[in-house]
C-alpha cells in the first residue's frame, strides 16, 4: 500500500513539473516570436507580397490586383502582414513553419499542423499567438501582450496612391476571426 502511494505521489508529481515545463516551453516560443517581430518595428516598409520569397525575411513586393488598391511595390524591400507572421515564426522556430504563402495558407497550415493549437477564447490570448482576420483570413497580427496590442504590417490607400507605412504596435479593434498558439 505504501509503494503504491509513494508511486502515485511521484506519477502525480511528474505530471505537474510536466505541464509546467510545456507553460514554459510555449511562453519561450511566444516571447521569441514577438520578440522577432518587433525587430521590424519602425524599421521595415510595408511591401505587398514581401516575405514571401525562397527564405522567410524582407523581399521586394508584388503588384496588388486593382481589386486589391493597385498599389505597385515591386521597388519596396518589406514584408507585407503574412510575410511578418512568417519571418518571426521562423525565427522562434529555427524552420519555416508557415511557408511562403499568404495569410490564408497559413492558417490552413496552422489548422492541420500538429505544432499549432486553435485558442478558444480572446481572454486566454497570450503574447506571441497568431491572430487572422476575416472569414477568409485576409489580415495576420501577432498578439504583442493579452491586453489586447498587436503587431502587424498595414498599409494605407490614398485617392491617387498607396502611402507604405512600417510594421506597428497598435490596439485591436476588432476580433479576430482565429487564433492560433504554436506549440512546440
Amino acid at each position: 500500500m505504501k509503494f503504491s502511494i509513494t508511486v502515485l505521489c511521484f506519477t502525480l508529481f511528474a505530471a505537474i513539473v510536466s505541464a509546467a515545463a510545456v507553460d514554459i516551453e510555449r511562453r519561450s516560443i511566444g516571447s521569441s516570436i514577438v520578440s522577432a517581430a518587433m525587430t521590424h518595428v519602425g524599421k521595415t516598409p510595408y511591401a505587398w507580397g514581401g516575405g514571401h520569397g525562397s527564405k522567410p525575411g524582407a523581399s521586394k513586393g508584388t503588384k496588388q490586383s486593382a481589386a486589391d488598391g493597385g498599389c505597385d511595390d515591386r521597388g519596396t524591400v518589406g514584408l507585407d502582414c503574412s510575410g511578418l507572421t512568417r519571418y518571426a515564426v521562423y525565427k522562434a522556430l529555427g524552420t519555416d513553419l508557415l511557408g511562403s504563402g499568404n495569410a490564408a495558407s497559413q492558417a490552413t497550415i496552422l489548422r492541420k499542423s500538429s505544432r499549432a493549437v486553435k485558442v478558444s477564447s480572446w481572454s486566454s490570448v497570450q503574447p506571441g499567438d497568431i491572430m487572422y482576420f476575416g472569414s477568409d483570413y485576409h489580415h495576420t497580427a501577432i498578439v504583442k501582450s493579452g491586453t489586447g496590442s498587436k503587431i502587424q504590417m498595414v498599409e494605407e490607400k490614398g485617392h491617387d496612391k498607396c502611402k507604405s507605412l512600417m510594421a506597428m504596435v497598435s490596439t485591436v479593434r476588432s476580433n479576430p476571426y482565429v487564433i492560433f498558439r504554436i506549440t512546440k
